[in-house]
């Protein structure tokens, strides 16, 4: 070995043989080997471990690669800095000289294999008596790497550089919307440094003053940090695959790639150093000859498979056949910098708040007064505000006439200037201000005394101090401070209790009332401009309510700016997309994502809401994105946004510049009047607690208003988190940085001693004054069994979940349970845990015995047999060395499914069943453990984690002895003893002694005196529940116990709870009655009077809840002189109905809305809202939803065979619905009588149900006055082509240009070409679809999603738009096309006989086979079904299904047998154009169900649907209201363009841009903005009230005679 210089001493060890101890991971068995021991110990810094490979939390199908190199020799290596190597890689140096690893191997003494294993200390004695250095073997040594891979890495070479992917470019952005003139080009951040002179451990050394230098240090050591674990990622020696050698494009294998370890994106740089191997040693060549080329090539990354862990890579200057390389990994700066800009941005704010405030004070103070403290003047929480006598205005302010900058005020002439008379009239001087002080504060009572009035009246503004005359609002100047550092002062004191109730339509009605308090206390902004921290622990449902909160938001006429929505991960923000993404559109919300991401990271779902240019991910033009109302990216992502100068701060200073420069001359004027308003009004952060402080300020700097001048709204930030789950991904756990902003803030007195807060202890009365709460506690669990959620609660919630989850006790029959039989079990573990590499990022630690027990525990419970798929076990180990073990054992016992995977990968998940491998049972590696952050023992965070991802079981394996060091495992530990829910270590298990302090068996651990001293609540109520179930048997709950002695703690302390309990239970109790209080009088029948009190519980309440169905008895046959119903029945059947009589008077009509060809419960919605509420608000009438006989529960059959559907055809159920209006009677109007004729009888329906009620009014036209026809199919039609021709005459011309050659494409080829057939469904991912009919109308299904468009968020399918912008994309959609698919994409164009548009059709094709396998093919085989159950039609099995679960049979028989509408595409005739499906789609391939489902084999007798009047219908009273894009029209009396005279007797009205029935939807009166409704439909539903309104008044006037 060659002489090293290196700085620290060298450490000499004798060459003696050693006994050395290796045990095989898989199978626990021992190895005794020889080895002779290096010659030196180097005193180094962190270096490049041996690659190992990792895994990933979910299983891949495949074994792992078995993992080679030498056994390890673990021996302490002396600290070291490292300062040079640490400053030479943040200097960009691309590799640095770093010592050589030795192999750690645990050397043991030569003892009988039977006694106990330990680690050998040397003799200190013996070995200076040999003049030698002392020594310990310790497992933390480094990996050993062969010198002459280091050697490489250590010579001199020339860099060279590969060409960057394409990024975004911001100033050519930038450059499209403003000059350097008007927006002063964006400085570039400097590199932090470090000046070490503040403490960054902790965040009481974090001020205002220091904000900046103080970050700034904590990114330096962090990134010091960073680097050692980065080394630990370089690999060597390692193989090179080839992807393009003319490209210089490669690939390689990277260890951990899907976990995250390495962090590599798209775009990072990774030093690659070729290799030159000596064949015969399989070593670099050593000197004088080169190991390698001499050059270090900066790689670039341009591809990821994150599964695989294959990265690729483009590596110029490449020599081709030297494919073995050394490969490091690089810090990324460029993340640094965006951190380090976002520091300094908010630092400016602050330093602009504290110059703000000192001025003010200025103002404020005469030279003999002096300003206290905000706290002491305001005092606490709570206390009354005492006014002082009074002082005239010159006595506090002094004689200044200077005007006070207040543009608002200003413009609405509330005020002058300091020193003039108030002129006021709307408000009284002393009840408004309050009474002026004249104490040495100057007045600061007065400003508090105003600032909780102007709170009531100006939400959401921000407030400063200035004189009592003005109107004082929150300035610009504070907000960032506010943001950052809110004190008491900045709150608002609530004067009244709140009500308990929400006047705001709910978007998702499951929400409980914690979560919509929270959401409502943010809309109104009642807390002030201050953050507001939702606070969610596991399972409650923090996601849920910011969904709601960014619809509540967006939807809200004062919030008329953009909201941007941030999460710390992709994966997260990708969840807040895919939840909002049914409520908005594409163009309303946008995913930015960082142009490094790939393709394949993004749900298929939210591509048509990201921008792609350049095939990356990139900014749409600034219209486009100033147009957007949500923006949702993560929190670093947000960067882009800052970049692109599009942040408030640059907006307003584009905005103000622009017009100073344009009108210099209106500047004065304009800097006294000028307010701007904001583009960004609010900041939505989702688990905020798993940022670092530095992360969440670049969102923060993006929304952050100007300091130079005044804006409104001020803006709202909200985080949503749990600060007792894990935090930040850092690397040095020694600094402020490992405390989130969310969690900071939390900690801060007006959070965390607030008299609600969860953990408060004030006995503060309800009645008294104190802070409106600026935060929000979710108490109710969603997820586990109280069992599992006992300790958590008690331990880091106060005791307040309640457990809300349904279904977790379905295991509790499982006998592996003990004790009381709680679905919770503590397993003592004795086995040795043992290391394979220390180095591995998240711990080299496994144990055997432990994975065994492990994989026991999954077998029994699959046995078992209440859990059927592997999937809903979980097994995690904080370890990831372990979690390796476990999977290969998995995978050996045939268990691939089993969810094995490291703790923190399951922060935010949950599992059925979590089993938890604590592995770590030897106590005297606790202490390294905790330096560097691994297991779970000491470890308040994971723990939390770790004990509440389980649903219905838990079961913990670990040695009590380890754990009990923790006081949170003692805390659970004692729990599981005193229940029973304990097992130790049985006879075929034996104990070994591996406790090295007390040498103790695991089965001789007790929990000590202490074991009853800390019960907790859900504990207790756990116990009560049982005991009142077994109260009367004699084998009660105290046999499972071990005898503690705690029946009266228990009992006492379930009393007091419940004493506790009931106080909270009765507050919410009287909010929940007043809540539902119309509801209740709805179903009671009783009427309330006002219309608030209706739409109270209308508008919280699922409607199926609040309107319950009814039932009329009907006839069965209503002609039973037709032969067609013969044999006839005289029987009856149930009919559902639903009515609302919340708007009935005396006289108003009943307006019957005919539910269709659908369950009625589908139309409750339109009793809420939609035109048949505003018919029946508008004419005080009673709406009703009138199920169709054979749909829904309106059976009149016990099945549904041919047969017995005789009785479904048109003219019986026109028939119900006449009788309906002659016989029914309403609950609680029992005394009136609302039948046809003596009340009118109004009818509506859409589509079928449209046509449906047309025929009434013709057919019973003494029983229904009047009637709304909307898009109604009045004439059947058995052949329907047409269906899709307003579909090619409305669409996007190069969608429908597309769309129909791709069609003919295929159609082509299966018709004329079949020999390509295979290749074509090949491509698709077809092949299995057996039927080639069935493959072509699989083809045909995207272009469907027309007629789902709506102008209605809550119902819009924007498959249609998500479908064309897919086929029109000038880039591929899919990131991973290879040639080979784009080869067979031009062979199919010329198979097709599209060869001369093969340029303009293969990047179409490409898509548009994408697009069918990630919405047809895939989630079909994710779900296990195959093709041809999913989508084939010749299944004659499947049709000849006839019980009433067979609900789908009822539709196809009415069209079969009466009504037609089989859309071919073989009928297109050529003039018309391609078609738009299949030509394969023939009448007979359409008509197949008839033949298999009911054996029909002749046409549809359409003519006794269109006796009615077919296109011609018409009748006095009957309103024809189509729309105008609607796929349905050429069925309507609208086809063709035919056009009537409208007149109020027989409206005949087109609702332009409409597709189907567009006018039955409605939204609420606080969800109407711009565009929803569409204006055309507001003035068409106006319209139709209207002329109903004279229909009643002509019915009036006649008294029904017509």
């Amino acid at each position: 070995m060659a002489d090293r210089h290196l700085k620290g001493p060298s450490f000499q060890i004798r060459s003696k043989p050693t006994r050395i101890r290796i045990v095989n991971p898989e199978t626990g068995e021992a190895l005794d080997t020889t080895a002779a021991p290096p010659q030196s110990i180097p005193s180094t810094a962190d270096k490049p471990r041996k690659n190992a490979s990792k895994g990933s939390r979910s299983d891949a199908k495949k074994p792992d690669k078995a993992q080679g190199g030498p056994k390890k020799l673990h021996m302490k290596i002396p600290p070291s800095a490292g300062k040079k190597f640490v400053k030479a890689v943040s200097n960009d140096d691309s590799i640095s000289t770093s010592p050589e690893r030795l192999p750690p191997l645990e050397q043991e003494n030569a003892t009988s294999a039977d006694g106990p294993q330990r680690s050998v200390q040397h003799d200190d004695e013996a070995h200076r008596a040999l003049g030698e250095p002392q020594w310990k073997p310790d497992i933390y040594a480094h990996a050993y790497v062969p010198d002459a891979f280091l050697a490489v890495n250590k010579s001199p070479a020339i860099l060279l550089s590969s060409t960057p992917v394409v990024a975004i470019d911001y100033a050519q952005y930038t450059s499209t919307f403003a000059s350097p003139l008007f927006l002063p080009p964006l400085t570039s951040p400097q590199a932090p440094t470090f000046d070490g002179a503040l403490p960054v451990d902790s965040i009481d050394n974090l001020s205002m003053e220091n904000y900046e230098q103080h970050l700034s240090d904590c990114l330096v050591l962090d990134l010091e940090a960073q680097i050692p674990e980065i080394r630990t990622y370089d690999t060597f020696g390692v193989q090179l695959g080839v992807i393009d050698r003319v490209q210089e494009m490669y690939s390689l294998h990277v260890p951990g790639l899907r976990e995250n370890t390495p962090r590599v994106a798209f775009g990072d740089n990774v030093m690659v150093r070729q290799l030159v191997m000596d064949p015969s040693t399989k070593l670099p060549l050593a000197a004088p000859a080169s190991g390698s080329t001499g050059y270090q090539i900066s790689a670039v990354v341009v591809g990821l498979d994150r599964p695989n862990e294959i990265i690729n890579l483009r590596i110029n200057g490449c020599t081709p056949h030297l494919l073995i390389c050394n490969v490091s990994f690089m810090v990324q700066m460029q993340w640094i910098k965006s951190l380090q800009r976002a520091i300094g941005s908010v630092a400016a704010g602050l330093d602009a708040a504290k110059k703000h405030s000192s001025n003010i004070l200025s103002v404020m103070q005469t030279p003999e007064d002096s300003i206290s403290s905000p706290e002491h003047d305001f005092g606490p929480i709570g206390t009354p505000i005492k006014s002082p006598p009074t002082r005239s205005r010159t006595e506090i302010f002094g004689a200044t006439t200077a005007p006070l900058r207040s543009p608002k005020i200003a413009r609405n002439g509330y005020f002058g200037t300091v020193g003039t008379p108030v002129k006021s009239p709307e408000f009284e001087r002393q009840d408004y201000f309050g009474s002026i002080v004249s104490t040495p504060q100057g007045g600061f009572d007065t400003l508090r005394s105003y600032r909780l009035k102007e709170a009531k009246q100006f939400p959401h503004t921000a407030f400063h101090i200035s004189p009592p005359d003005a109107p004082v609002k929150y300035t610009n100047q504070s907000w960032i401070r506010r943001m950052t550092f809110p004190e008491e002062s900045d709150g608002v004191i609530q004067r009244s209790l709140p009500q308990g109730t929400f006047k705001r339509s709910w978007f998702d009605r499951n929400l409980n009332y914690e979560q919509k308090k929270a959401v409502d206390a943010i809309v109104t902004g009642t807390y002030g401009s201050i953050p507001f921290i939702i606070n969610g622990p596991p399972g409650s449902g923090k996601t849920k309510t910011m969904v709601e909160l960014v619809t509540q938001l967006a939807f809200d006429q004062k919030i008329y700016g953009t909201i941007l929505v941030c999460a710390p991960s992709d994966s997260a923000a990708d969840t807040l997309a895919l939840r909002l993404q049914g409520h908005f559109k594409p163009k309303v919300m946008f995913r930015l994502n960082d142009y490094s991401r790939t393709f394949a990271e993004v749900p298929q779902e939210l591509l048509p809401y990201c921008y792609v240019q350049d095939d990356i991910f990139n900014l749409p033009p600034l219209p486009e994105l100033m147009a957007c109302k949500i923006v949702i990216s993560t929190c670093r992502t947000a960067d882009v946004l800052v970049q692109a100068r599009v942040t408030n701060r640059d907006i307003v200073t584009l905005e103000n510049n622009t017009a100073d420069i344009l009108n210099p001359q209106l500047t004065s004027k304009r800097d006294k009047e000028r307010i701007n308003h904001l583009h960004w009004s609010a900041l939505v952060v989702d688990e905020a607690a798993q940022a670092t402080e530095p992360e969440l300020l670049i969102p923060l700097s993006v929304v952050s208003p100007p300091t130079s001048c005044d804006s409104e709204p001020n803006p709202i930030f909200v985080m949503a988190g749990d600060q007792h789950q894990l935090g930040p991904r850092i690397y040095n756990r020694d600094t402020t940085l490992s405390i989130s902003l969310f969690e900071r803030l939390s900690n801060r007195p007006m959070y965390a001693s607030h008299p609600l807060a969860r953990r408060s202890q004030s006995k503060m009365s309800p009645n008294a004054q104190m802070l409106r709460p600026a935060f929000a506690n979710l108490i109710r669990n969603y997820r586990s069994h109280p069992a599992i959620l006992a300790v958590p609660s008690a331990l880091f919630y106060a005791n307040t979940l309640i457990p809300e989850a349904s279904d977790t006790d379905e295991l509790e029959s499982w006998p592996g349970w003990c004790g009381r039989g709680w679905p919770v079990l503590f397993a003592c573990n004795g086995g040795i845990d043992d290391c394979e590499d220390i180095q591995i990022v998240g711990g080299g630690w496994y144990n055997i015995r432990e994975a065994k027990k492990a994989l026991s525990f999954a077998k029994h419970l699959l046995e078992f047999g209440q859990i059927g798929e592997q999937s809903e076990i979980c097994i995690m180990s904080p370890f990831r060395s372990q979690v390796n073990v476990l999977r290969k054992m998995a995978r050996k016992a045939g268990f691939w499914g089993l969810n094995i995977g490291p703790m923190d990968a399951f922060q935010g998940l949950e599992s059925r069943f979590v089993i938890l491998c604590t592995t770590r049972t030897r106590s005297r590696f606790l202490e390294e453990d905790a330096v560097k952050g691994a297991g779970v023992v000491n470890e308040p965070k994971k723990f939390n984690v770790a004990i509440t991802r389980a649903k219905q079981g838990l079961v913990v394996l670990g040695n009590p002895w380890v754990l009990s060091k923790d006081p949170h495992w003692s805390a659970f530990m004692r729990f599981c003893w005193r229940n029973g829910l304990w097992q130790e270590e049985g006879p075929d298990e034996p104990d070994e002694r591996i406790n090295d302090a007390q040498e103790k068996l695991v089965n001789e651990w007790e929990p000590g005196d202490g074991v009853g001293s800390d019960i907790v609540g859900l504990e207790k109520a756990l116990v009560y529940r049982e005991r009142q179930m077994n109260e009367h048997s004699s084998t009660g709950a105290k046999r499972f116990m071990h005898d503690t002695g705690e029946d009266e703690v228990w009992r006492l302390g379930r009393l007091a709870e419940e004493a506790l309990e009931g106080v909270r239970d009765a507050l919410l109790s009287t909010a929940k009655r007043h809540f539902y209080d119309s509801e209740d009088g709805d179903q009671r029948g009783t009427r309330s009077t006002t219309l608030d009190s209706r739409n109270i519980g209308r508008r919280d309440v699922d409607p199926s809840s609040l309107y319950p169905e009814r039932n009329i008895s009907v006839p069965i046959d209503y002609f039973h002189n037709e032969t067609m119903y013969e044999p006839h029945s005289n029987g009856t059947f149930p009919l559902r109905y639903w009515f609302d009589a919340s708007y009935y008077q005396d006289g108003g009509p009943v307006i019957v809305l005919q539910s269709g060809e659908t369950d009625g419960e589908d139309r409750l919605p339109f009793l809420q809202k939609g035109l048949l509420h505003q018919l029946a608000q508008a004419t005080n009438g009673i709406g009703v939803v009138l199920e169709h006989r054979y749909y829904g529960k309106s059976f009149p059959t016990p099945d549904l065979s041919t047969p017995n559907l005789r009785f479904l055809t048109t003219e019986q159920a026109l028939a119900d619905m006449a009788y309906f209006a002659q016989n029914v009677v309403f609950e609680g109007l029992e005394d009136k009588n609302l039948t046809a004729p003596e009340t009118a009888y109004f009818g509506y329906g859409g589509s079928y149900a449209g046509a449906f009620v047309a025929f009434l009014r013709v057919q019973y036209p003494e029983i229904y006055y009047g009637v709304i026809s909307s898009s109604g199919v009045t004439e059947a039609i058995w052949d329907f082509w047409q269906y899709y021709e307003p579909i090619r005459k409305y669409g996007p011309p190069d969608c429908i240009s597309t769309h129909t050659k791709l069609i003919n494409v295929a159609d082509n080829i299966l018709l004329n070409n079949a020999a390509y057939t295979p290749l074509l469904k090949s491509a698709f991912g077809l092949s299995s679809l057996t039927y080639t009919d069935d493959f072509a109308q699989v083809l045909s299904y995207p272009i469907g999603g027309w007629q789902g468009r709506n102008w209605d968020p809550a119902i819009n399918d924007p498959s249609f738009a998500e479908y064309c912008s897919n086929i029109t994309s000038p880039t591929p959609i899919s990131n991973t096309t290879t040639f080979n698919e784009t080869h067979t994409v031009r062979t199919l164009l010329t198979a097709g006989n599209y060869a001369n548009q093969s340029a303009l059709l293969t990047t179409p094709l490409l898509n548009y086979i994408t697009y069918i396998q990630r919405n047809y093919v895939l989630p079909t085989l994710a779900r296990n079904r195959t093709l041809d159950a999913a989508y084939g039609t010749h299944n004659a099995t499947f049709y000849a299904q006839s019980s009433l679960s067979a609900t789908w049979r009822s539709w196809p028989y009415q069209y079969c047998t009466q009504w037609g509408f089989l859309q071919s595409g073989s009928s297109v005739p050529p003039s018309a154009g391609l078609p738009l499906v299949s030509r394969l789609l023939t009448l007979e391939y359409n008509s197949r169900i008839c033949n298999l489902a009911f054996n029909i084999t002749s046409p549809p007798n359409t003519a006794a649907i269109n006796k009615y009047g077919g296109y011609n219908i018409a009748y006095d009273r009957l309103a024809i209201v189509d729309g105008e894009q609607d796929p349905w029209r050429e069925a309507s009396p609208h086809a063709g363009g035919r056009e009537r005279v409208s007149t109020v007797q027989r409206p005949f009205l087109l609702i332009k841009g409409a597709v189907h029935h567009w006018d039955e939807n409605g939204v609420f009166g606080n969800e109407t903005r711009e565009g929803v409704p569409p204006a055309e439909v507001r003035e068409v539903q106006a319209e139709e009230v209207g002329f109903v309104r004279a229909w009643l008044e002509g019915w009036r006037e006649g008294r029904g005679k017509r």
